[in-house]
């Protein structure tokens, strides 16, 4: 039920909205099981056809977001946390722009992405150097570009959730985000098929006024409406939305929704 913005005044005047749940019955839990069991097969050939049609998908690939099934789209949207154009930083602000970035606690891509780029060049050198080091020197050699390896695998999957062609990469080639979307893509199959009625109100009639006072129902004479205790009535609409509660949860019961039977 959506509350009227007055509600929580003087406190607060955010929106807020009241959200009343029932459990699930033990019927519905197993009918629930079912279908989930039911769609496992076909997730694994979805996977497939998406790894298929995202093969040799890299943080960088362009992607046209059109075709982009609705399924991932929307994982991507709920998990991820933001998404960046992919933009060149100009050279003579290089510096500046990393030192900002980092005392903000967030590198920008771009800063990312050059730092990727300057570690890569550094074990291209390493690697050369290699070919031709002696004993003892290829064994340090090994271990730094071991390190390398590893802060360069790590860029690349700090730039990958940034861009949408990364994010792709990982949904389907990270387990434990494969995993995630496997549950969120059960979870709609399931929100498919259980047919559950749902009842929304908004309280368009504020509770309150702007000052945080009460509003009371008044007579035509400007006195206050006493109710059977001789106190001032409220002036909501609460009530009616109860009603309207009531007259719903009616029509369910007669629809054979036994969830509702205390309105028998």
């Amino acid at each position: 039920m959506g509350l009227h913005v007055n509600t929580f005044k003087p406190h607060t005047g955010t929106k807020t909205s009241v959200l009343f749940l029932r459990k699930y019955t033990d019927e519905e839990k197993e009918k629930i099981r079912q279908i989930r069991l039911k769609y496992e097969s076909e997730w694994e050939q979805f996977l497939e056809d998406l790894k298929e049609k995202y093969q040799n998908l890299t943080w960088d690939s362009p992607v046209d977001e059109e075709e982009i099934p609705e399924e991932l789209s929307s994982f991507l949207e709920t998990y991820f946390e933001s998404r960046e154009e992919i933009e060149e930083l100009p050279a003579e602000v290089e510096e500046t722009e990393a030192t900002e970035e980092e005392n903000r606690g967030k590198k920008s891509l771009a800063v990312l992405v050059q730092e990727k780029s300057e570690l890569e060049e550094v074990l291209r050198e390493k690697e050369e150097e290699l070919q031709g080091a002696n004993a003892g020197r290829k064994a340090e050699l090994k271990k730094e570009i071991k390190a390398l390896q590893k802060k360069i695998n790590k860029l690349i999957k700090e730039i990958s959730q940034r861009t949408l062609a990364g994010q792709i990469s990982l949904v389907l080639n990270d387990e434990r985000i494969t995993e995630a979307f496997k549950k969120y893509w059960l979870d709609g199959k399931v929100m498919q098929e259980m047919d559950y009625p749902i009842f929304f109100a908004v309280n368009e009639k504020p509770v309150k006024d702007e000052s945080g006072e009460y509003r009371y129902k008044k007579n035509p004479d400007g006195s206050f409406v006493l109710d059977e205790h001789g106190h001032p009535v409220i002036d909501h609409d609460l009530g009616e939305i109860a009603e309207a509660f009531i007259k719903f949860a009616k029509e369910q019961l007669a629809k054979g929704d036994n969830h509702f039977d205390f309105w028998r």
